[in-house]
């Protein structure tokens, strides 16, 4: 993806528009249809009457999951009272308000989070609000550039303990974002569901560039590396055997949190074999990479998932 260029124009543009926008009434305690800017939000209210669907429930997540990344929080989801959105086909901008409790205390908390679509159909996605409601950021509000899509490896990272590290079965508990990463990689990448069936996801193994691994699993920017099986037969057909890639980044500067990333099929990762040395795997992360080619697109159904008839 060709990256986007901040000429002095631009960014006064973004400016100007960031300025306006924090004179308009805030989605986040206005009721009903705003007009906020050019365009229109739709107000959603969710209840046990009226669910809220999958999509914006992993996109309450994100916010919470930037929040807790940056202040060093555990704040788990609880529900989605009500969201704006806008009514367009094309990138959505969702303002959402959440709660979610502290372990520690179980106190609820109500959150406001913004989540911005990069573009339709894929899984590039911003978010630069994520606070507790009366709470002041230092970090939210800034502008958003998502940068460079993450590249397939050329080799398999769960078979390279020089490259990549390994998590194991604990961690993979103890890391629910891991999950979270999953699940909106199956979400956005290819599709335009918003409340696709998640429930055939099993996850195998997960692993993380070991360059950032000084910083811990919960380093601001990593690249994480999700292997796991789908039996959604509707989705991937036969290939249930699937690798997901997700890149997460923060710029502090603008306080833009961004998470992006694709899945395919697990064969296309090559296996460590003749042609492939261990002297080779220690050469650097950007000399290694190579650009990623188009993939098999998804199946885009209405329908529940069936699961495939051999499961391992």
């Amino acid at each position: 993806m060709t990256p986007k260029i901040r000429t002095a124009r631009t960014l006064r543009t973004s400016r100007e528009k960031k300025r306006s926008e924090e004179i308009m009434p805030s989605p986040f305690v206005t009721n009903g249809t705003v007009v906020y800017g050019s365009y229109r939000l739709k107000e959603v209210i969710c209840n046990d009457r009226s669910p809220c669907c999958r999509l914006v429930e992993l996109y309450a997540k994100m916010g919470l999951h930037r929040y807790n990344l940056l202040k060093g929080e555990n704040y788990q989801f609880v529900c989605v009272q009500k969201y704006h959105y806008r009514l367009i086909l094309a990138p959505s901008t969702y303002f959402i308000t959440v709660v979610a409790t502290d372990p520690s205390t179980s106190l609820p908390q109500t959150f406001h989070i913004r989540i911005e679509e990069d573009r339709h159909a894929a899984f590039i996605l911003k978010c630069n609000i994520s606070r507790i409601q009366g709470e002041f950021n230092k970090f939210d509000g800034g502008l958003c550039y998502p940068g460079n899509m993450p590249e397939w490896p050329t080799e398999d990272p769960f078979d390279n303990g020089k490259r990549f590290y390994v998590l194991n079965d604990s961690e993979l508990q103890d890391n629910e974002w891991i999950r979270l990463y999953l699940e909106l990689a199956v979400t956005k990448h290819l599709s335009t569901q918003m409340d696709p069936d998640l429930s055939e996801l099993k996850i195998v193994n997960a692993a993380i560039d070991i360059q950032v691994l000084n910083e811990g699993l919960n380093a601001i920017n990593a690249t994480v590396y999700i292997s796991y099986k789908d039996s959604c037969e509707a989705r991937v057909g036969k290939d249930v055997d699937r690798i997901a890639i997700v890149r997460r980044n923060f710029d502090e500067r603008t306080g833009c949190f961004t998470l992006m990333g694709m899945h395919q099929s697990s064969e296309t990762i090559p296996k460590k074999g003749a042609n492939q040395s261990e002297a080779g795997v220690g050469k650097d992360v950007d000399n290694i990479r190579r650009s990623y080619s188009k993939h098999t697109s998804c199946q885009e159904t209405g329908f529940e998932c069936r699961k495939n008839v051999q499961e391992s």
